[in-house]
C-alpha cells in the first residue's frame, strides 16, 4: 500500500454523502475480479454496455447508446455525463413508479484518478427539474491486488424512500446480482482474452464512447 505517512489526506474524494446515509438507505458490497482494475474502470467509465449487458435488470433504456456523453477534465480527474429525455424507466424502477412512463434521466460520474468513481443516476418525470428527481449515489473503488486480480468495493444510497429497509435490501441483492453474474463474468474474460498483454500493445479500435476510458488510461500511466 505504500508509505502510510506519504499519504495525503487532502486528495482523498469528498463522499460524505454516504457516511451520512441512513442505515435503511445505505448499503455496500465486494467482489474480487480475476482482471486489471483498470478494466473495470473501463466498464464503468462506458455506460454503453448497460443497454446490453443489463437490458433485463438495471438498464435496459436506451438511455447511454442514445445520448453523447460528455467528458471534461477536472483537477482530480475526469466528469462524464449522459443527458436524455423521455426514456423508459429500467425494469427495476418501471415496477417501483409504474405511473411513470417516461422519465428525463441524467448520469454523472466524476473518476477519481486512479480508481474511485462516483456515479450519479438521477431520473425525473419529462420536464421536472433535477432536483425533484430520485437520485441513486454511488461508489465504485477498485484496489489493485496483483496485475490481474483487483478488490472491488461499491457502495450506495439514494435521495427517495430512506426509511424502506425492504426496498434497500432489494436494492443491494439486485445490484449484486447484476455485478456478480453479468459484468464479473464479462471483466473476467476480456483480461483472458488479453492475457499478459500490454493494453495499448494489441491496438484497439476506439470508438466515441470510448474517450472517458481511455483518458483514464492515458491519466493513469502518467502517475508516479
Amino acid at each position: 500500500m505504500g508509505d502510510a505517512d506519504a499519504a495525503d489526506e487532502n486528495l482523498i474524494p469528498d463522499l460524505s454523502v454516504l457516511a451520512e446515509a441512513p442505515d435503511s438507505a445505505f448499503s455496500s458490497g465486494y467482489l474480487h475480479t480475476q482482471c486489471n482494475f483498470e478494466i473495470v474502470i473501463d466498464n464503468i467509465l462506458d455506460l454503453t454496455h448497460t443497454d446490453y449487458l443489463h437490458a433485463n435488470s438495471i438498464a435496459g433504456t436506451g438511455m447511454t447508446t442514445s445520448s453523447k456523453p460528455v467528458t471534461r477534465e477536472t483537477k482530480d480527474g475526469l466528469r462524464v455525463e449522459w443527458l436524455a429525455s423521455g426514456i423508459p424507466l429500467s425494469p427495476f424502477h418501471a415496477r417501483l413508479y409504474p405511473h411513470i412512463e417516461r422519465a428525463d434521466q441524467v448520469v454523472r460520474m466524476d473518476w477519481y484518478a486512479p480508481a474511485a468513481i462516483r456515479l450519479d443516476a438521477i431520473f425525473m418525470p419529462t420536464g421536472q427539474p433535477e432536483e425533484k428527481g430520485f437520485a441513486n449515489l454511488n461508489l465504485h473503488l477498485m484496489t489493485p491486488e496483483t496485475k490481474t486480480t483487483t478488490h472491488y468495493f461499491f457502495a450506495a444510497t439514494r435521495t427517495y424512500q430512506l426509511e424502506d429497509e425492504a426496498l434497500n435490501r432489494s436494492v443491494a441483492e439486485a445490484r449484486y446480482k447484476v455485478f456478480s453474474t453479468e459484468d464479473k463474468p464479462i471483466l473476467n474474460l476480456v483480461q483472458e482474452r488479453m492475457g499478459d498483454a500490454d493494453f495499448w500493445d494489441l491496438k484497439p479500435l476506439l470508438l466515441g464512447v470510448d474517450e472517458a476510458a481511455v483518458r483514464a488510461r492515458r491519466w493513469i500511466a502518467k502517475m508516479p
